[in-house]
C-alpha cells in the first residue's frame, strides 16, 4: 500500500488550535477595555492642568482617535508582513509597558507642557497627545492584526471581522462606564493606571506563549505562566495599598 506524504501548510496558513481564537478574542476584549479607560483616565491627568472644559475633551477625543486610526494601518502592513502572535504580543507590550510606567513621568511632562503653551486649546491637545497617542497606536494595531490572525478563507472574513471588532467594542464600553463609574472613586488614578498596565502586559504574555497551546502543549503552557499568575496579583494589590496611602489625585501647582 502506497503512503502519499501531504506537505505542511506555511506556517501563516496552518490552522491555528481551538485555544488560539478564545486568546485572540479574549486579548481583544481586554484591549478594547483598556484603551478607553485610558481615555476616561487621561481627564484625570489633564483637569488639573487644562480643566475639563469641552477643551480637554474635544483633546482627548480626537487624540485617541488619531492613535486609532494610525494603529488601524501600521497594524495591517504589519499583520500581512509579520503574521505571528508573538509580533501582536510585543505590540500589546510595548503600548501597556508605557501605560505601566506612565505614572513615574506623567507629571513632570505636563507641567512642561503647560509651561510652554499658554493656549488652553493648544496645550490640552498637546498634553493628550503626550498621554495617549503612543499607547493607544500600538494598541490600536491589535484588530486588523489579530482578524489576520484568525483568517483562514475569504468566506469567513465578514464573520471574522465583525466579531473581533464586536468583541473589542463591548470591552470598550466595559472600560468606559467601569472606570468612569466605579474604578475612579474607589481606587483612584494611579492604581487604574497601573491595573490597565498589568493587564495589558499579561495580555501580550500570554499572546507570546500561544504557540506552546497550538503546538499542543498546555501543560508546559500553564507552567510558563505560573509565575505570572502568581507574582503579578501581589504587585497590583501592592501598588492599589501604595496609591490608597499616599494618593491618587494629581494637583496643579501654583
Amino acid at each position: 500500500m502506497n503512503r502519499q506524504t501531504v506537505p505542511a501548510a506555511p506556517a501563516d496558513q496552518q490552522v491555528a488550535s481551538p485555544a488560539s481564537p478564545v486568546v485572540i478574542y479574549l486579548v481583544a476584549f481586554v484591549t478594547g477595555a483598556i484603551v478607553m479607560s485610558f481615555e476616561m483616565l487621561g481627564s484625570r491627568y489633564l483637569n488639573p492642568y487644562f480643566g475639563s472644559g469641552i477643551y480637554t475633551w474635544a483633546s482627548l477625543i480626537s487624540t485617541v482617535l488619531a492613535a486609532l486610526c494610525i494603529g488601524y494601518f501600521i497594524g495591517g502592513i504589519a499583520a500581512d508582513r509579520y503574521p505571528s502572535a508573538a509580533v501582536l504580543g510585543a505590540t500589546v507590550l510595548i503600548g501597556s509597558a508605557y501605560i505601566l510606567l506612565l505614572p513615574l513621568f506623567s507629571e513632570r511632562m505636563l507641567e512642561l507642557v503647560l509651561g510652554a503653551i499658554d493656549d488652553v486649546k493648544a496645550g490640552s491637545l498637546a498634553a493628550a497627545f503626550v498621554i495617549l497617542f503612543f499607547p493607544v497606536t500600538f494598541l490600536g494595531m491589535y484588530s486588523p492584526f489579530g482578524i489576520r490572525l484568525l483568517l483562514h478563507s475569504a468566506q469567513s472574513s465578514g464573520r471574522v471581522s465583525g466579531t473581533v471588532y464586536g468583541v473589542s467594542t463591548a470591552g470598550s464600553i466595559l472600560g468606559t462606564l467601569g472606570t468612569t463609574f466605579f474604578l475612579i472613586p474607589a481606587i483612584g488614578t494611579r492604581a487604574i493606571t497601573l491595573t490597565l498596565g498589568i493587564a495589558g502586559v499579561l495580555s501580550g504574555l500570554l499572546l507570546l506563549l500561544l504557540p506552546y497551546l497550538r503546538r499542543g502543549r498546555p501543560a508546559a503552557f500553564a507552567l510558563a505562566c505560573q509565575p505570572l499568575t502568581t507574582s503579578l496579583p501581589r504587585k497590583a494589590r501592592s501598588a492599589f495599598s501604595r496609591s490608597q496611602n499616599t494618593g491618587t489625585s494629581f494637583t496643579k501647582k501654583s
